[in-house]
């Protein structure tokens, strides 16, 4: 119903039994009384006779009058509130087939036109008493534009919402200033202000304003195939874009995908399509999911189903939506080009065009490998389409198809037949119509056997009993026919049950949600015969994927601490690893994994051994930090291969000015440090500050203690001088402190293997701490609960970043793997100084496989066995291309 808190009146809409058509023909009226009950006027306040048409209500802009808008027609009427008994008022003169948007604005109404003067829409202004035709335009759309909505944002403006070239964009008019031209407001203003947003193709919603409130600022929610959405403010006086909300999508990188659009060179018909960004360098055809739909002028939406499609691009599949006519996205005769049964079959026609250019032209796909879904009306599209193609599909999925449209076409009592004979046409009273439709219904076809051997392998129907728009009689009849005709076809039916109150549209409920998404998934994938993807895509930066080729030396020994000496790990440190080594036995390429653990004997092991060695022992022999990298150079020693990086290495990263030396040779920015022995060593002329106090040659955060962080002088030397009499006899380390954001970066790979990878950045946001001068401190290293650094600082993946900062920290990342000698993989932990510019504080070579590692592994695609798995393929490809060398 509709109502305000002013009025004691509420509207609602009263249907016809669905034995009649369930059409919305009347308006009723409840009135609250004195004594707060409720009573039903005994006449409607409205009825529709013709059943062409159907009634819905709405609340006016002004909040003081009810719009009943009369689909299907241009005719609009209103009546107000406070009027008991008071009839309806039309706004708009009734003709058919051209719609209107209507909204009142002050002593006025603006209405949206399109007829045949205007067939992409008009905005225009006339007063209340004046519907005569005394109007005054205020925004006409070009030829190649059209108006597909149009509302009210406040007391300053009215926003018309277009479609132009297949993209949306809107024009904002000034109604106080009506000489004034409409503004053209494009999400293309948005990206061309240097805003993240990476997609070729996008779909904008706007949120209405309140009606009494003079704002300037309106607020978009922008998407795509592969971007989530994002809510932006442009406003309008000043032509400024704001961010206010982003929706946060767990372990996904949206760089992983790529989106185009593509068009049919006959038609035009337009594609707009999504896969992984290195799929296409397979050169072997893709599987496709392809959605269309196409009636009643409703566009194709690109937006953003990461629950659905995140599953089938990791896997491989592309997904993709045909534009097909009958949708707004080209404009009005897009429109009226899907209409009545010559545009039914034309809008199947497109279809096929579109899997001729993605087939025979780009050499995509193959029929055999592409998947059709369409919904309601789209359903009908598929099917029909399905078995006119040349080749039988792999599949095609109907959900709630009106797949038995000649049927219901000729059967009043229907639900909305009446409303359906001028998109589909009117078999009753045509003949053309008639014959039309009975070659490309799919009902119809189905019981013909000559068709059999043109459907696909497997189809997919869903319906349902409260379903009040397609009986589901229809999916019934089709899916008789085809196991009739059809035996080599799997035909599978879904029927949601009757008490779930699902009907034409998919369950709102979350978990209901996620049932109805995982059965289509299974179905999908079982039909390409895919098995669900164990890992998803990752950030290329060069290289290639793991593959499942056999591996040279298939026999792994993971090297561990040994329990016969105090663990400076945690005990869920410890866990983690042996769940690490656990990972890795799962995949397939590894014949056998053992684990070494007493370090007498990895020092007694034999030479040249053909066993491969992954070393886990960042903690080093013994357990004992400082002898982590005597294990990479035993290995050495003894011939033996294994994973991570040399002796060499550890030790230069392990020494904070010689890695200054080596990356400020090689151009990396790193932050001012000096190194003494005593504060007399020091010339405290140059100190930059702030500066942090610790030791030179300190694991994790041994040295960083209370008051290490100095913002004067004397500050500093006291730092140094606590820090001295807590750590006497050792060299000690005054560097610059970073004030600005804190990133980490993973890389797994080599780049003379041609599979160096990054994985998404994280971020270290310190927003949440008090100070922001929140480091590990060595006493609470332990102590998750008492310190900010545990409590308050969070790891965002994949974060805001300029295009000129990503840019920075993936080219200083790589110069730096490759100046240090670093090899399989490595984290990076960078930080901006004041002016934005990030500086290397620290590389991590034969990093812990656990925290910030794993999680940006995760966000990448892999899972911890496919990580461990790539970690040991390309340390052998790499000793195998050593090895081949003359």
């Amino acid at each position: 119903g509709v109502g305000t808190p002013a009025s004691p009146r509420l509207y609602f809409v009263q249907r016809e039994p669905l034995a009649k058509g369930g059409r919305a023909s009347s308006i009723t009226v409840l009135v609250l009384g004195d004594d707060g009950s409720w009573s039903l006027e005994e006449e409607p306040m409205f009825v529709e006779d013709d059943d062409r048409f159907s009634l819905e209500a709405r609340l006016a802009a002004s909040g003081d009058r009810v719009i009943v808008d009369a689909i299907s027609t241009t005719e609009i009427r209103a009546s107000s509130f406070p009027r008991v008994g008071g009839k309806v008022t039309p706004c708009t003169p009734r003709t058919w087939a051209n719609a209107h948007a209507t909204a009142d604005f002050a002593d006025s109404w603006l209405v949206l036109v399109r007829d045949e003067a205007t067939p992409g829409g008009r905005v225009v202004r006339f007063a209340e008493d004046s519907l005569d035709g005394n109007e005054e335009v205020l925004f006409t759309a070009a030829p190649d534009v059209y108006a597909e909505d149009m509302y009210v944002l406040s007391t300053l403006h009215a926003v018309v919402k277009t479609f132009e070239r297949g993209l949306p964009a809107f024009f904002v008019i000034e109604l106080q200033q009506s000489e004034a031209e409409p503004t053209r407001v494009s999400p293309a203003h948005f990206f061309n202000e240097g805003q993240p947003f990476f997609a070729k193709l996008y779909d904008v919603s706007a949120f209405t304003g309140t009606y009494s409130e003079p704002t300037s600022v309106l607020s978009l929610s922008i998407e795509s195939l592969t971007q989530p959405s994002r809510v932006v403010e442009y406003d309008i006086r000043a032509g400024t874009w704001t961010v206010t909300h982003k929706r946060h999508v767990p372990f996904y990188a949206p760089k992983l995908y790529t989106e185009q659009r593509w068009s049919t060179p006959e038609s035009g018909i337009p594609i707009s399509i999504a896969f992984k960004a290195d799929a296409e360098d397979d050169g072997e055809p893709m599987p496709v999911l392809l959605d269309m739909y196409g009636a009643y002028g409703s566009p194709s939406d690109v937006t953003f189903r990461g629950a659905f499609s995140r599953p089938l691009l990791d896997a491989g599949v592309a997904i993709g939506i045909v534009h097909v006519h009958g949708g707004c996205e080209l404009g009005h005769d897009w429109v009226t080009g899907g209409q009545g049964s010559a545009g039914t079959r034309r809008v199947m026609d497109d279809v096929l065009e579109a899997l001729r250019y993605l087939v025979d032209e780009r050499k995509f796909t193959t029929y055999d490998r592409v998947i059709l879904r369409g919904r309601s009306a789209g359903g009908l599209t598929v099917l029909g389409a399905a078995h006119l193609s040349p080749q039988p599909l792999c599949a095609v999925i109907g959900l709630v198809p009106a797949v038995d449209a000649l049927t219901s076409l000729l059967d009043p009592s229907c639900p909305l037949t009446s409303e359906e004979l001028e998109e589909f046409g009117d078999p009753d009273n045509s003949v053309e119509d008639y014959n039309t439709l009975s070659e490309c219904v799919p009902a119809e076809v189905a019981w013909r056997p000559e068709a059999a051997s043109r459907w696909p392998s497997l189809v997919l129907l869903t319906s349902s009993h409260n379903d009040s728009r397609v009986v589901y009689g229809e999916p019934l009849a089709f899916a008789a026919g085809l196991r009739t005709t059809a035996p080599n076809t799997k035909v599978m039916l879904k029927m949601e049950d009757p008490s779930s109150g699902v009907g034409h549209f998919p369950p709102v409920g979350r978990k209901d949600l996620v049932r109805y998404s995982a059965e289509q998934l299974a179905v999908i994938l079982r039909a390409l015969d895919m098995a669900v993807p164990r890992r998803r895509g990752k950030l290329v930066r060069s290289g290639s994927q793991v593959s499942l080729t056999p591996l040279p030396w298939p026999d792994v020994t993971v090297l561990l601490p040994d329990p016969a000496h105090p663990l400076t790990w945690t005990p869920d440190d410890h866990d983690e690893c042996i769940g690490l080594l656990s990972a890795l036995a799962e995949s397939p390429v590894v014949s056998s994994v053992h684990r070494l653990t007493d370090h007498t004997t990895l020092r007694a092991l034999p030479d040249a051994s053909p066993t491969f060695y992954f070393n886990l022992l960042q903690e080093g022999l013994d357990n004992d930090a400082a002898l982590e990298m005597h294990v990479p150079a035993l290995l050495d020693l003894k011939r033996l291969r294994y994973t991570g990086s040399t002796a060499a290495t550890i030790a230069v990263t392990l020494d904070k000015s010689a890695m200054r030396g080596v990356l400020v040779s090689g151009g990396v920015p790193v932050p001012w440090e000096t190194r003494c022995l005593r504060p007399s060593d020091v010339d405290w002329s140059t100190v930059s500050l702030p500066l942090v106090c610790k030791l030179a040659d300190g694991f994790s955060s041994e040295g960083i203690i209370a008051g290490c962080i100095a913002h004067t002088l004397d500050d500093a030397k006291a730092a140094l001088d606590r820090l001295i009499a807590a750590k006497p006899g050792r060299t000690y380390l005054l560097q610059e402190f970073l004030s600005g954001r804190e990133f980490s970066v993973g890389v797994i790979g080599n780049l003379v293997c041609g599979d160096f990878e990054m994985f998404p950045i994280i971020e270290v946001d310190y927003s949440g701490c008090k100070s922001f001068d929140c480091v590990q401190l060595e006493d609470r290293r332990g102590d998750p609960e008492g310190s900010e650094y545990w409590t308050q600082v969070r790891e965002v993946v994949s974060p805001k970043l300029t295009p000129e900062l990503d840019e920075q920290l993936h080219a200083y990342t790589e110069r730096a793997f490759v100046l240090l000698g670093m090899a399989d993989y490595g984290r990076f932990d960078f930080r901006c100084d004041a002016a934005g510019v990030p500086k290397l504080m620290d590389s991590n070579p034969n990093n812990w496989l656990g925290g910030k590692y794993t999680k940006q592994a995760l966000a990448a695609g892999y899972t911890k066995t496919t990580m461990m798995e790539k970690i040991v393929r390309t340390a052998q490809e790499r000793y195998r291309r050593k090895e081949e060398r003359p």
